[in-house]
């Protein structure tokens, strides 16, 4: 203890020492002019703070503060634990030397009959002494022997946490040098004379006496750790404004304000940035209860005022542009930021590189003690960031509303996931802000119940059909809509408001290709069909590996185990994979939104469709439209009009579906019975027609969305090896391995078993249906299993997921081989005339059972449907099984 308060002491005489010196060492007048001093009655003031500290030494200054204030009140805090084993630790010192030490110099002046020290050191063991016999201590040294005193039974004293009083400390520390000292008679000594103390005990007297000189101190430890800490001498600058004939400085001219906002411009220095204020308490406390002033303490308060307004505005604005430039950098595209980097155009140096700020201890300020007020700055700061992300989106929405421009619709939705990203990171630190969805909803005047219209909406209809459809012109060969107006001015707004200080010029750099023009780049579905593969790619599959090697090898068990016996060995092997917390948060949950993407593409793709051919009908009718099939002698004429090359570049690609009905029709036409077919030849021939209608009309508007998206889903999957991977590594023997195979057949036979069997008998689970409880069918839908089984159908597995599958094994079992799944009845009558159960293991997987195979029932429709949609719009090649009989060779 004390030597943290020895320390405390000697960094505040440091810090004070360094103001001193500043202060006989003014910076001379030349500089003073080149860091733009302006003059004037408090020039020489000027001089000595505002222009004279260096940056380094500001840090310095600040980082020691912080460890002066940060002791300090780490001693205060733990007073009240500390005060009591400090006074029980001197209690106890004094009561040892006073019942122990004291004992042999005592014996010794009584055996020499040395009256006078004999008296002096009885009056200090009884002014000290707290024992439960006082005669003892006035006895128990007049022994004859000094052998007698080390057989003496020791002394006893109370456990007390007391201090002694200053009378007893001041009169200690007088009779204990009057004894010590070099000069006291009995301790010089002579030839034929001893000293009264001997060495080691001397030692022991100067220790105690070294003690007591603490004592005063440690009793008062409130007192002597604020006096300790004082560093009031920092703000008062009364002799300046005599000599200067100025009433008060400017606030920039104030030394504790300027370390304040070296702080807060100081990211490295955000845990600190409040121990600068302590400087006005210690000022203000001076004012009050040492100079008793109070026009001291109103000038102290009212640059409080100032300095703390200002200390609050500049504090949320830094954290929210720190947060602002962090989700900036998350969100920045990779490659075009290395490739920024990489050219360094229009900018700096570590531009893109952000800083570490330690704010989490700001956030964690509850108490801040300024001037006798107790302030929650992490309130304060929930407070006033709430309002700074309103300010945001509001500046946000009202640019995008300036500019009547949908061009824009790419940077607002950026501006927007951005902001979304900083509100996320600030609540992770003060839970208190709003969510960015009710704020938006807000802000965008759409709270409202059946509210649809709110100001973005409204904004993008306008531009959307005011300005795009009226005032732009379609170019086929970009296709991009170009508006002919010249684009107005955008309202200016700061960069907090926009990707940060450091991330909105490159963000304006990014967004450069797409403004000025609408197109294909501003539609969503592109991003919807990236965001599939994105998902997919990034998200699930790690999921995938870590599952797939976490799996116990396990094949189809034999028939003869029964559906019951099958059920409980997968349920035994699945029980670790299926606690995993991760597969139903995490995997799942990405693998629906995945598969709602994808649905979504193919509702999109089957809208386009329909509209397509129903647009052609209409037009066809009106226009005399022919079928694109020619007649026989219209073939030769075409080929005349065109070359070669060019006629087989315009020729409509026919299907596989045509060449058979051509092949089924010129069949019926040869043969003799086919000129009694008319009717049938008529279906043929219109059929054809059909087909090539659909081909020659359709290929361009409608039924290539849902190709495209699975082709591009595919190509990523090869570039990635994720392909490969998934497939499983090839067999040496040409013999798959039925038990280990490690390919996504695997992954999608478990998830799909853990995904259908239930959580809990029927009984539980209406019980917890009350509870709120959520199957996972109701839960994810159908667009887990259009992810799962799209991922399938590419890898080209679907013929070893349904050779391996236990789902699909254990359905078959039932089929062959029927179980009963319903519950064993409840005997009635007497229990010695019942039958008990004998095994409840296997009548408790009944249940279990049962709603697994229900659930795949229903699955298998929708998973049929599901291929043949994506059979329908996507070729894969599937995995060969090779079927193979093996030849037993007999022994001779």
């Amino acid at each position: 203890m004390l030597q943290g308060i020895k320390h405390v002491g000697d960094w505040t005489c440091h810090v004070q020492e360094q103001v001193v010196f500043k202060a006989n060492n003014p910076i001379d007048a030349s500089k003073y002019a080149t860091f733009g001093g302006k003059g004037g009655k408090a020039e020489v003031y000027e001089q000595i703070t505002r222009y004279n500290y260096e940056n380094e030494l500001k840090y310095a200054m600040v980082e020691i503060i912080g460890l002066i204030k940060g002791l300090s009140n780490l001693i205060l805090e733990n007073e009240s634990f500390v005060r009591p084993v400090l006074a029980r630790y001197v209690h106890e010192q004094l009561q040892e030397f006073a019942h122990n030490t004291l004992l042999h110099p005592l014996y010794r002046s009584h055996k020499k009959k040395k009256g006078d020290l004999n008296d002096t050191l009885l009056k200090i063991r009884l002014v000290i002494a707290d024992c439960y016999d006082i005669a003892k201590l006035r006895e128990d040294f007049k022994k004859n022997k000094d052998k007698e005193l080390k057989k003496m039974e020791p002394h006893k004293w109370p456990a007390r946490n007391v201090f002694p009083t200053r009378t007893q400390v001041l009169m200690l520390r007088r009779l204990l040098f009057h004894v010590y000292s070099d000069e006291s008679k009995g301790m010089g000594g002579g030839f034929f004379a001893d000293k009264d103390l001997k060495k080691e005990e001397k030692q022991g007297f100067e220790q105690i006496f070294d003690l007591l000189g603490f004592v005063t101190r440690l009793n008062n430890l409130t007192d002597t750790i604020n006096l300790a800490t004082n560093l009031s001498d920092l703000w008062y600058r009364e002799f300046y404004l005599n000599i200067t004939d100025c009433i008060q400085f400017p606030i920039a001219m104030s030394l504790p304000w300027m370390l304040v906002d070296f702080a807060m411009n100081t990211p490295s220095l955000a845990p600190n940035v409040f121990f600068p204020l302590s400087i006005y308490n210690d000022s203000a406390e001076m004012a009050l209860s040492i100079f008793h002033q109070q026009h001291l303490f109103d000038e102290i308060e009212a640059e409080v005022n100032l300095v703390f307004d200002q200390l609050i505005f500049t504090l949320y604005q830094k954290i929210f542009d720190y947060y602002k430039n962090k989700a900036a950098s998350v969100l920045l595209d990779k490659p075009f930021q290395r490739r920024m980097e990489e050219l360094r155009i229009h900018l700096g140096k570590n531009v893109m590189k952000l800083n570490y700020a330690r704010y989490t201890p700001v956030f964690q300020q509850k108490s801040l003690h300024v001037l006798g007020r107790d302030v929650d700055i992490q309130a304060l700061l929930t407070e006033q960031l709430n309002s700074y992300v309103r300010e945001n989106i509001d500046a946000i929405v009202s640019r995008y509303e300036s500019m009547n421009s949908i061009s824009a619709v790419m940077e607002i939705e950026h501006l927007m996931a951005t902001l979304r990203l900083t509100v996320d990171f600030l609540r992770e630190e003060l839970p208190g802000i709003d969510l960015f969805e009710d704020t938006l909803a807000e802000v965008n005047e759409d709270t409202t119940i059946g509210s649809f219209r709110g100001r973005l909406f409204l904004a993008t209809y306008n531009q959307m059909f005011s300005g795009l459809l009226r005032h732009s012109v379609f170019n086929t060969l970009t296709r991009r809509f170009v508006s002919l107006e010249r684009s107005k001015n955008t309202k200016r707004i700061e960069n907090a408001f926009l990707w940060g200080s450091r991330f909105t010029k490159i963000y304006h750099e990014l967004f450069k290709v797409t403004r000025g023009f609408f197109g294909i780049e501003h539609l969503h579905m592109d991003e919807m069909v990236k965001m599939v593969a994105h998902v997919i790619i990034r998200d699930v599959s790690p999921y995938i590996t870590e599952i797939l090697k976490a799996l116990d090898p396990m094949k189809l068990q034999p028939a003869h185990y029964g559906v019951l016996g099958v059920y409980g060995f997968y349920d035994l092997r699945l029980k670790n994979i299926k606690a995993y917390p991760a597969l139903r948060e995490d995997v799942f949950n990405l693998m629906r939104e995945a598969g709602n993407a994808l649905c979504l593409v193919q509702l999109v793709d089957e809208v386009l469709t329909h509209e397509s051919f129903l647009e052609h009908q209409i037009r066809a009718f009106y226009a005399g439209e022919e079928p694109a099939a020619l007649p026989e002698e219209m073939k030769t004429q075409e080929s005349v009009k065109y070359t070669t090359a060019a006629a087989v570049s315009i020729k409509p690609k026919e299907s596989p579906f045509i060449t058979i009905l051509k092949n089924a029709l010129n069949t019926m036409k040869a043969d003799k019975r086919g000129i009694s077919m008319v009717k049938e030849q008529q279906l043929f021939e219109s059929s054809i027609r059909t087909v090539m209608f659909r081909h020659a009309y359709l290929r361009e508007n409608g039924g290539w969305l849902f190709s495209a998206t699975l082709d591009y889903l595919y190509k990523l999957l090869e570039e990635t090896k994720l392909l490969e991977e998934w497939k499983g590594p090839e067999p040496n023997n040409g013999i798959l391995d039925h038990e280990n195979p490690k390919d996504f057949a695997r992954f999608w036979s478990v998830a799909t078993w853990i995904f259908l069997c239930p959580d809990y008998s029927p009984e539980e689970e209406e019980k917890q249906k009350e509870q709120g409880y959520v199957s996972d069918r109701a839960y994810f839908g159908d667009g887990w299993l259009w992810a799962g089984t799209t991922i399938l159908y590419l890898t080209g597995l679907t013929h070893r997921y349904r050779l391996l599958d236990p789902t699909i094994y254990l359905d078959k079992l039932q089929r062959l081989y029927p179980a009963d799944l319903n519950p064993a009845p409840k005997a009635k009558g007497p229990f010695w005339k019942t039958k008990e159960v004998t095994d409840t293991v296997m009548e408790g997987y009944k249940s279990f059972v049962k709603g697994l195979l229900q659930g795949w029932q229903d699955m298998e429709k929708n998973i049929d449907i599901i291929t043949a949609v994506l059979d329908s719009h996507f070729k894969t090649i599937q995995q060969p099984i090779d079927k193979f009989s093996p030849q037993w060779q007999e022994d001779k």
